[in-house]
């Protein structure tokens, strides 16, 4: 049965990966899957995978490294691997030759076997018959006498060489020591003494030379490494000025004379479309309906205008009246009884509502001063009703300035991110000095209008006028030393500045704005003569003068390395470091 491996894309979809598989002739398929991919996500597809596999008459095999992947497979029934090399791939059979090399001796003829992943680098060794092989001559070691030595130069004439000692030599037995040269062997002895000596002296010179650059890497650390870190608390007081400022467009430089700095013109238009969810409610059911009677006991004539209110006085719902009506006074008949004038009037109920159907009661009428309500008043004989229920979502003006505060935020952002691609360096925008001027805002929608969703459009012009604000601390700090005193230092890294009643003016390219400055100022102190005085002092010396001092409410001294006792004389070793 043929076998084919097929490489999936990590998006491949599964009714690609079933096209793929109706197309190969392949009985056994192998799929390489990447890590993450598309197919190996959903159990569903795995299953779908199965099944159509399964229609098709195929057998496949999944490798891939992702392992929930392979969890999710394994579940469904299919075979899974973590590495290609693990499956087992048939390779194709060659043709035999007609005609073989002839073996040499000793070797064998074998069948071969098809290689696994695994073999595929292995080269195949063949069988050797170690029968047919010679068998090995052992051969007894060659004794080699080593030639005479000639007598050296340095024996004395007439002296005769011993002869060598014959030494005998077993096989099983370690060769003996070789004798002890006479002559040259002298020379080479002698001269290995005189190299050691000579290498024992070059290590005490080195050793002496290390020693000695110690002792002065030492001395010069004493001189130069001492430092001392010096940490004082500065006693500040609080500044806090406002200043009149103008950045203009069309200024080059800072004016300190008038206040202005100079400042580049920005335009941005933005439009946005944002959708959003009613959360209004309204009941449009229908509204309860009925006669009333108008009683008046007053000797007067009470006129009533349309849509006049009256309330009921045990459940306090309201109820208006279809047209005016004009109520006679009261009457005295012939028995000198007193007869109430009275008249009907249709009504309805103000909202709709099963809770407007109501039985017979007594109504208010509550414009009607509290003396006269007690004289004109409605009842009712039958019940009112025909009011029902029926509560949906509506557009509430609520929804509405949610939706324009939103959507104004995100247009906002917007030309900011466009402003901001346009700064050069050095140049910011403060939002409290952009001007907004909506081009157009819209709803989709009105306001209490039935609706579950709705959008709103807006389209807004935004100016700004971008500045440095570096220059603008430059120009608030020196105003506001010229304000303090001449030993007063300001210092500039507290200083917080917040722009107030600011007006863009379009034609003028101009903003004026009223800017709060706040910040922390402090004595001067000079540095250098502050050095000079501490210098050779102890800490607790240093410590006691620093707090002494009226600029400083705390000081902390600190040395280095450990064995220094006192501020070193170099003032370049003293380190400052002030706080506020």
């Amino acid at each position: 049965m043929e076998e084919e491996v097929i490489y999936l894309e990590s998006d491949e979809e599964i009714t690609s990966i079933v096209d793929r598989l109706k197309t190969t002739p392949a009985g056994v398929v192998t799929l390489v899957i990447p890590k993450r991919a598309t197919i190996l996500q959903s159990i569903v597809n795995l299953k779908l995978l199965k099944k159509q596999t399964t229609r098709l008459n195929k057998e496949i095999a999944i490798v891939t490294g992702d392992r929930m992947g392979r969890n999710l497979a394994a579940q469904v029934g299919l075979t899974v691997y973590q590495k290609i090399d693990q499956r087992r791939i048939p390779k194709k059979k060659k043709p035999l030759l007609k005609k073989h090399p002839e073996v040499p001796l000793g070797y064998k003829r074998t069948s071969k076997k098809p290689l696994t992943v695994f073999e595929k680098d292995k080269k195949r060794v063949p069988f050797v018959d170690l029968s047919l092989r010679k068998p090995r001559i052992e051969r007894k070691p060659q004794i080699t006498t080593p030639p005479k030595e000639e007598p050296s130069a340095f024996m004395t004439q007439g002296v005769k060489a011993e002869p060598e000692p014959k030494v005998e030599i077993k096989e099983t037995s370690k060769v003996s020591k070789k004798p002890k040269k006479v002559g040259p062997s002298f020379l080479k002895t002698k001269a290995l003494k005189t190299k050691e000596f000579f290498s024992k002296l070059n290590f005490k010179i080195l050793g002496g030379f290390i020693a000695l650059s110690l002792v002065i890497l030492a001395f010069v650390a004493f001189l130069i490494l001492p430092s001392a870190n010096i940490k004082a608390a500065l006693n500040t007081e609080e500044i806090d000025y406002k200043l009149e400022i103008t950045i203009s467009a069309q200024a080059a430089e800072v004016n300190f004379e008038k206040s202005i700095v100079p400042g580049k013109l920005f335009e941005s238009t933005q439009e946005i479309e944002e959708n959003f969810e009613a959360s209004g409610q309204r009941d449009i059911g229908n509204k309860a309906t009925g006669t009333m009677a108008i009683i008046n006991n007053s000797g007067d004539e009470q006129p009533l205008l349309v849509n006049t209110q009256f309330k009921d006085n045990k459940t306090g719902k309201i109820f208006l009246t279809n047209s005016g009506v004009v109520v006679p006074g009261a009457t005295v008949d012939s028995k000198g009884k007193k007869v109430a004038g009275q008249t009907t009037v249709g009504v309805t109920a103000k909202e709709p509502g099963k809770s407007y159907n109501i039985k017979e009661g007594q109504f208010t009428i509550i414009k009607l001063s509290p003396s006269n309500q007690k004289l004109v008043y409605g009842v009712t004989e039958e019940a009112i009703s025909g009011g029902s229920t029926n509560i949906v979502s509506v557009v509430s003006e609520d929804d509405l300035k949610k939706a324009k505060s939103e959507t104004l935020k995100k247009i906002l952002a917007l030309a900011k991110e466009e402003f901001s691609n346009q700064l050069e360096e050095g140049y910011e925008i403060n939002d409290g000095l952009i001007e907004k001027q909506t081009l157009s805002a819209r709803p989709s929608v009105a306001k209490n209008q039935q609706a579950s969703k709705f959008s709103y459009f807006l389209k807004v012009k935004f100016i700004t006028i971008a500045y440095k604000q570096e220059q603008v601390k430059q120009l608030a700090k020196e105003k506001v030393e010229n304000l303090t005193s001449k030993d007063k230092e300001i210092l500039e890294d507290t200083l917080k500045i917040t722009y107030h009643k600011s007006k863009l003016d379009t034609k003028k390219e101009q903003i004026k704005s009223t800017a709060k400055i706040k910040g922390k100022a402090t004595e001067k102190i000079n540095e250098a003569n502050l050095k000079l005085e501490l210098k050779g002092r102890n800490k607790e010396e240093a410590e006691s003068y620093l707090k002494s001092l009226v600029e400083i409410s705390d000081a902390e001294v600190s040395f280095w390395p450990l064995w220094v006792k006192s501020v070193p004389s170099n003032i370049g070793r003293i380190k400052l470091d002030f706080s506020y």
